[in-house]
């Protein structure tokens, strides 16, 4: 159990959540977000668990969800997941983010009679099996869901706008700068090598165009063959920073989120094209050129949400730099959520 954060001096009126860490970062900067949102209404006492597994996770998740609907739930998923501490038996609320802590989520709130929200994106999951669901809206109605107007994150643009000065003294620059972060093909968004080719070549022009750099990142999806393919066509000259990922991580998400004025993601990426799209910056998000056309993919209706609420704009390898529109970027405002959040789970302000 990792204590993340305390937020108040009076302890004993601090409501605890815990949060189920599944090994995912994407996910659990998630349910991190929610935690943020709520400890801006009442005291709040943050702590994270990371969810122990005796099976591979697609077989614990699959196996899991069928021991839920059996008698034999109980000794099943506590075998599956030996989930242990008295810190999980007095929390207030436990949350959740991403499809292998779902089996985890139901069995702590049943054994420890605690409210449970999940926090996702495009997983349809049955009526009933969590108290809430918070997502973000596609249109169909259901009693145990709250709708938000994108994803939680842990970006504030407030924070990005502070911490600018000290990371240009830090970068040894206050030269304007746009940011891009990439991820490679997943399960439901698929590019090809032309794509990341157009990408390069956008990377390129742009600067060409307008004498702006680049910081760039590539993350743990991308992979070293994508990378070398990326730094084979990029112009040095157009890079400011660039970290790749599978030759030396490093966290700089904020950092370029607060430094740039324009940030660009490729969309394979829940997290980090909302979390672009949080920083009431101009956000971009990069398309194959054939993934837009999925009118029945999941990830692609939520992209669509961020387009039509003006969050971002979604361009693709036919896009020239000066074909994109000016955007005035603006952060979610996640009150009315909040509010019904705290209402259903029955907190009091």
């Amino acid at each position: 159990m990792h204590k993340m954060t305390a937020v108040s001096d009076s302890r004993e009126l601090a409501r605890k959540v815990v949060i189920l860490d599944e090994g995912s970062t994407g996910h659990v900067v998630q349910s991190r977000g929610l935690a943020k949102e709520l400890s801006k209404r009442l005291p709040v006492e943050v702590l994270e668990y990371r969810i122990p597994c005796r099976l591979p996770r697609k077989l614990a998740r699959s196996l899991g969800k069928r021991l839920l609907d059996s008698p034999l739930w109980k000794s099943g998923v506590g075998w599956i997941h030996p989930l242990k501490g008295t810190e999980l038996q007095s929390c207030d609320l436990l949350v959740a983010s991403g499809p292998h802590a779902l089996n985890a989520l139901r069995y702590l709130g049943r054994q420890g009679n605690c409210p449970t929200v999940f926090v996702q994106g495009t997983l349809n999951i049955p009526e009933g099996q969590v108290d809430l669901i918070v997502r973000p809206d596609e249109g169909e109605e259901r009693s145990d869901y709250v709708f938000i107007p994108m994803l939680f994150t842990e970006i504030d643009p407030n924070e990005l706008t502070a911490n600018q000065e000290s990371l240009q003294a830090k970068y040894g620059t206050d030269e304007k700068l746009k940011a891009l972060f990439i991820g490679n093909s997943s399960a439901k968004i698929v590019f090809e090598d032309r794509d990341w080719d157009d990408l390069a070549e956008f990377v390129n022009r742009s600067w060409s165009l307008d004498g702006v750099r680049w910081l760039i990142s590539t993350s743990y999806r991308t992979g070293s063959e994508l990378e070398r393919r990326l730094r084979n066509r990029l112009n040095p000259e157009a890079i400011a920073k660039a970290v790749w990922y599978s030759e030396m991580p490093e966290k700089i998400t904020k950092e370029y989120l607060s430094l740039a004025y324009e940030i660009y993601v490729t969309m394979d990426s829940l997290t980090m094209a909302t979390e672009a799209a949080s920083s009431g910056k101009p956000c971009y998000l990069y398309s194959s050129q054939s993934a837009m056309k999925l009118n029945e993919n999941t990830h692609v209706r939520y992209i669509r949400g961020l387009v039509e609420n003006g969050y971002a704009q979604v361009f693709d390898g036919g896009t020239q730099p000066g074909e994109l529109e000016s955007l005035n970027g603006h952060e979610p405002n996640y009150s009315e959520a909040v509010n019904l959040i705290l209402q259903r789970i029955g907190w009091r302000q």
